[in-house]
């Protein structure tokens, strides 16, 4: 019965100390995303920028309720049907 109360205090007595680490261990230690080269560094490389958009189409005239795509579709033509349409 003895062996067993020790063993159960040993046991909390671990991870009390366990807990009390792990609390004081993060404000010790730097984070590692600051020890890490930024990718530019890393590569030797520029990193790739995101491609020029297209200017908005003009306004169109007054009270004529067309309103402009928000994609190029200049490439059809509008002679065929897509095929399994």
């Amino acid at each position: 019965m003895r062996m067993r109360i020790l063993k159960a205090a040993k046991l909390a007595l671990l991870l009390g100390l366990l807990l009390l680490v792990a609390n004081l261990l993060p404000k010790s230690v730097p984070p590692i995303a600051a020890s890490l080269p930024t990718p530019t560094a890393r590569a030797g490389k520029p990193m790739p920028q995101p491609a020029p958009t297209r200017p908005p189409p003009p306004k169109p005239p007054p009270r004529t309720g067309f309103i402009p795509l928000p994609l190029d579709l200049s490439h059809l033509k509008g002679d065929r049907m897509p095929e399994g349409g």
